[in-house]
């Protein structure tokens, strides 16, 4: 039996496959690549037909920017994508979800692997682990998994990208790593100590959700504008100006130097030469805040044990591979030797052999979060007429929840108060809602009005997953429930759901 571990990236993503008795090994992409760029072009030319990959990059400098989604990862909070492109032959460019390109990557990639594995002589496999950043929220975790079982996908488990990295790395028992993660739109870093065979114990998770190789493109495009001597508009940078500017970043982090034509919004060109230096040290805000990141993980894992002992740093993602990076850290830390072990596979890998474990089911690994990274609280006013969170899942609790109830009463302040469920970053049970930064923020409708001293009964549970479930019910003077309903961070729309089906019947046309 076979399974896959799959790594969805914010540039590029990975798929790795796993057998009893071998290494998990990474499947090639048709360009006989370890990654697949996650970039989707729909080719109006064939009837707004999706088109994975390094194609679909490459459409970009073809001038089809408008047709190509890139960075879907990081958007996989919203509804809805902020930019329009032109998916069809309507001619009108429209909105679309980010799970529509990210089910067509998750579909090119397990449907590649059983196909080339097929040419090898081996059964194909619809099972996989998928694997999300550690400080992504509920929401997008809900939305990646949809986006995997739309594109065919049975998924055992979606697990942490640290958490993969460091089972890949195969860390030793008693040892103490640093998984330090940073991709193109995220950075994680999370402090895992083993204690078994297979016992992951992850001490510490901080990260920066919007701290990755993406945020160096940008400033390779703002340190051009500057030296080009053009008006610089973070806001009108596109996805396809992204993309561009990210090949030359490699290109320059390789070559050492990389000469660009810069063009202005007026259409004026000027060719100018960039130095890898000036460039790190233009970049040294960037590094800091991933430096910041690093320091908030060592001090959350010693908070019980002071004399804690990081071993090694184990580096993954694709901008882990960035030189600045590497010196970053070791200057940082100096007495840690920090390890690159194929950053761009080690996530893929470590999923799918977590993925055998569980198929197995002889070696089960047991990951235990002592710091889960987000806390879910209810939005209501104190005594004062204040508006307050209470968290009912704390950011220290278990990954896993089977049921934890509340009972509330609608404030006597008036009816119309929404009840409002918040995930947040506090570690507080109790804290003033001043506007904090959340993950997530929702309402819940009731289907009937509710009334001053009315009782809501919450029920909240939290599956292997890291999906929250919450359950509502408003009991009646005899005792039964009047209503009762369901809620999740996001909703399944039916629309949305037929047109990533046509938009994978149509890739299976090719």
């Amino acid at each position: 039996m076979s399974v896959y571990g799959i790594d969805f990236g914010t540039c590029e993503s990975c798929i790795a496959v796993a057998e009893a008795g071998k290494n998990p090994e990474v499947i090639p992409s048709e360009r006989n690549q370890s990654t697949t760029p996650s970039v989707v072009w729909f080719n109006i030319r064939h009837g707004g037909r999706p088109v994975v990959g390094l194609t679909a990059k490459n459409q970009i400098e073809r001038g089809n920017g408008a047709s190509v989604v890139a960075f879907a990862k990081t958007q996989m909070h919203l509804d809805e994508m902020t930019s329009e492109y032109l998916v069809d032959q309507s001619g009108s460019p429209r909105r679309i979800s980010p799970v529509e390109p990210a089910a067509c990557i998750y579909h090119k990639l397990i449907s590649h692997a059983n196909a080339f594995r097929s040419g090898q002589g081996f059964d194909s496999s619809d099972k996989a682990v998928i694997t999300v950043p550690a400080v992504c929220s509920d929401i997008q975790r809900q939305k990646t998994k949809l986006a995997a079982e739309q594109a065919g996908i049975k998924v055992l488990q979606v697990i942490n990208e640290p958490t993969a990295a460091a089972i890949s790395y195969n860390i030793g028992v008693d040892e103490t790593v640093m998984v330090f993660d940073m991709g193109g739109g995220t950075l994680d870093v999370s402090i895992i100590t083993r204690t078994s065979d297979t016992d992951y114990r992850v001490l510490a998770s901080e990260g920066d959700p919007r701290l990755g190789g993406r945020n160096f493109d940008m400033e390779l495009i703002r340190m051009s504008y500057e030296t080009a001597g053009f008006p610089f508009d973070e806001a009108a940078v596109t996805d396809s100006l992204l993309v561009q500017y990210e090949t030359y970043k490699k290109d320059l982090c390789t070559a050492g130097f990389q000469t660009i034509d810069v063009a202005g919004h007026d259409g004026q060109v000027e060719t100018i030469d960039i130095d890898v230096a000036e460039f790190v040290q233009y970049t040294d805000p960037v590094i800091s805040r991933a430096m910041a990141v690093i320091d908030r993980a060592i001090a959350e894992a010693r908070r019980d044990n002071p004399d804690l002992r990081i071993d090694r740093v184990c580096l993954a993602g694709g901008a882990s591979k960035m030189k600045a990076i590497k010196q970053a850290i070791a200057k940082h830390l100096p007495d840690v030797k920090a390890e690159l072990n194929d950053p761009d596979q080690a996530i893929a890998k470590g999923a799918a052999r977590y993925a055998l474990a569980l198929v197995e089911g002889g070696v089960n690994y047991d990951i235990r979060l002592d710091d889960r990274g987000h806390a879910y609280g209810l939005l209501t006013l104190d005594r004062n007429g204040r508006l307050v969170v209470e968290n009912m899942i704390l950011r220290s609790d278990p990954v896993v929840i089977e049921a934890r109830t509340f009972n509330r009463y609608m404030p006597a302040t008036g009816s119309s108060l929404p009840v409002t469920i918040i995930e947040n970053d506090v570690a507080a049970k109790h804290f003033a809602y001043n506007r904090q930064p959340e993950f997530f923020k929702g309402d819940v409708s009731f289907p009937e009005p509710l009334t001053v001293g009315d009782r809501v009964v919450f029920t909240l549970s939290r599956d292997a997953d890291g999906l929250v479930r919450l359950v509502c019910t408003t009991p009646d003077g005899a005792g039964n429930s009047r209503l009762s309903f369901e809620t999740k961070a996001s909703s399944v729309d039916e629309t949305l759901l037929r047109r990533i089906a046509a938009h994978l019947t149509a890739m299976d046309a090719e």
